[in-house]
């Protein structure tokens, strides 16, 4: 009877002891593969064996080291609204060769962090061949203890936004952050919010603070769609090579590097500053704010339209400079790229002509009011001159090559 007594307690105790681990680690899991549950991020990754697209979805927020994607390997990590800090390094999550990373947020909120303390450091960074890294939710957050370039993301294989938010930020006047470092071929941002945030130095200039960087490569393309938010202090995109940007709406963009000379832009909207230097640029559908400025010395803006540096002009222009409404009637140019329109009111209209074309505009000029007195057209903005014509409306043809 004692025997079984004693039997019945070990039993109980077994069962109890046999509770109290499994409960204790529950506390500790931080990550998950379905139903298989892990005490470290590490042990997860492991666990991963071959190129099976394989999702982790963290438990709770917490703290690690950086860490590899190893080769071969596809891995979504689902932030599911925690907050993962990688500590410090050079890179926060690594790709290796054929590897693919994407970063998700089945939750609210989710970030992962990252500071790193070298020239050159990210968040998330691709070292090996053909890695693709897709960014479709949470925040990668990257800061930088060094006053050194560092970036968000930065790879030298395919990148693919299509939500959340990348942000590379450090309140230093000297700090050079980036928030995607496209050193690749190709570059896709559907959608989601580029943050590259810098202080300025003293003379109101900014050492860093730039979204898109394209370095490296010898050409990249890049489709960026027109609702993805730039808040960037420096540039929104500037580029060290020659790229093609299809798309996107942007405040400044730097092109002037030599390298980038020949570059595309397509179906996009410049709303401050394009710095173009000497370089060559070609320019399709492009839109200009009205704020927005052309630094280049091979062309000039012109009523929203790129025209070249040297382009002939067509001036009609009247003796008196309050005369008031230069209606123009008809415009034909020979290239569609030329410009003309209406002014209300003007002293003088000027048509800028491509070279070997022609132009014609017939124009109707229209006194301000009875105290105003119609004389003549003329050749010149200031009147100097014999007119071209008296007449109230006036027909012009341009010669080969403008005037």
């Amino acid at each position: 009877m004692r025997k079984r007594r004693i039997l019945s307690l070990l039993t109980a105790l077994a069962l109890c002891l046999s509770l109290l681990p499994v409960t204790a680690l529950a506390d500790e899991n931080v990550a998950a593969i379905g139903s298989e549950m892990y005490t470290s991020l590490d042990n997860a990754i492991a666990d991963v064996t071959n190129n099976t697209p394989t999702t982790i979805t963290l438990l709770k927020s917490f703290s690690t080291n950086s860490f590899e994607i190893p080769s071969n390997k596809n891995i979504t990590l689902d932030l599911n609204g925690c907050e993962l800090d990688l500590g410090s390094g050079r890179y926060g999550v690594e790709l290796n060769t054929d590897s693919t990373f994407t970063l998700t947020d089945s939750g609210s909120g989710g970030v992962l962090k990252f500071c790193t303390t070298k020239s050159k450091g990210a968040a998330i960074y691709s070292s090996g061949s053909s890695p693709t890294i897709n960014i479709q939710g949470g925040t990668v957050e990257m800061t930088s203890t060094a006053n050194t370039s560092f970036y968000a993301v930065r790879s030298s294989g395919l990148i693919n936004i299509s939500g959340g938010t990348v942000k590379a930020c450090r309140e230093d006047m000297y700090a050079k952050p980036i928030a995607i470092g496209a050193q690749g071929t190709s570059l896709n941002i559907t959608g989601g919010t580029i943050i590259a945030q810098g202080l300025p130095k003293s003379d109101g200039s900014y050492a860093g603070g730039i979204g898109i960087e394209f370095k490296t490569a010898s050409s990249c393309t890049a489709s960026i769609a027109k609702d993805v938010i730039f808040n960037c202090t420096m540039y929104d995109i500037n580029a060290e090579n020659q790229i093609t940007v299809t798309g996107g709406k942007f405040t400044n963009v730097k092109l002037s590097s030599s390298s980038a000379s020949g570059s595309t832009l397509k179906n996009c909207t410049i709303n401050g500053t394009l710095t173009l230097g000497s370089n060559e640029c070609t320019f399709t559908d492009v839109q200009f704010g009205e704020d927005a400025v052309l630094d280049s010395t091979r062309y000039i803006l012109s009523e929203g339209r790129v025209l070249p540096s040297d382009a002939p002009e067509i001036t009609f222009a009247t003796s008196d400079a309050d005369m008031g409404l230069i209606k123009i009637d008809n415009y034909n140019f020979s290239d569609p790229s030329s410009s003309g329109g209406i002014s209300d009111p003007m002293e003088s209209r000027t048509w800028y002509v491509e070279k070997n074309s022609t132009a014609t505009v017939t124009a109707t000029a229209v006194p301000a009011d009875e105290n105003h007195k119609f004389v003549g057209w003329y050749g010149t903005a200031d009147g100097s001159g014999t007119p071209h014509s008296t007449d109230s409306q006036v027909t012009y043809t341009a010669p080969e090559g403008g005037v």
